[in-house]
């Protein structure tokens, strides 16, 4: 099984003492399949994550990162980018950031957005006012063409 000198090794059994054993069984499951059938609840998704993240299981999170992806609403955004950053889901992290984003630049509601932890919520709303900026205000050289086109009475 191992071919270092563990306890695991001797006795040949494996503790798994953080996690419950449905989501073992789950992991373990996955592992045969590459699929999950479902995840019944938010809890069930970050203890995967936590899982994927401890044991670096990387088409799992891969995996967990897509199913969340595709599913991102209004209603799951905030509680899903909390999950994503503390289970080192990058991929989660950036697209609920991009969603966020839209949602603040079109005055969208979002569940969750007051209790979202103050940095991370500091850094979505940074990030958005940066590229609102960008797409409202012509760059420089853009700003030096708009003269000259007013200059010469076009």
């Amino acid at each position: 099984m191992f071919t270092v000198p563990m306890e695991e090794n001797r006795n040949g059994v494996v503790k798994l003492v953080d996690f419950t054993a449905d989501a073992v069984k789950t992991v373990i499951n996955f592992f045969y399949t590459c699929e999950i059938e479902t995840i019944e609840s938010s809890e069930q998704l970050e203890e995967l994550f936590r899982f994927s993240d401890k044991y670096d299981i990387a088409a799992l999170k891969e995996y967990l990162e897509h199913e969340s992806i595709s599913k991102l609403s209004d209603q799951n955004v905030c509680m899903l980018l909390e999950m994503s950053v503390r289970s080192n889901a990058f991929n989660l992290k950036e697209a609920c950031f991009s969603f966020l984003e839209e949602c603040i630049m079109v005055g969208a509601s979002v569940q969750g957005l007051e209790e979202l932890d103050s940095g991370i919520l500091k850094d979505v709303v940074i990030s958005a006012m940066k590229k609102r900026q960008g797409a409202c205000i012509p760059s420089v050289k853009d700003a030096g063409n708009i003269n000259e086109d007013v200059g010469s009475g076009e």
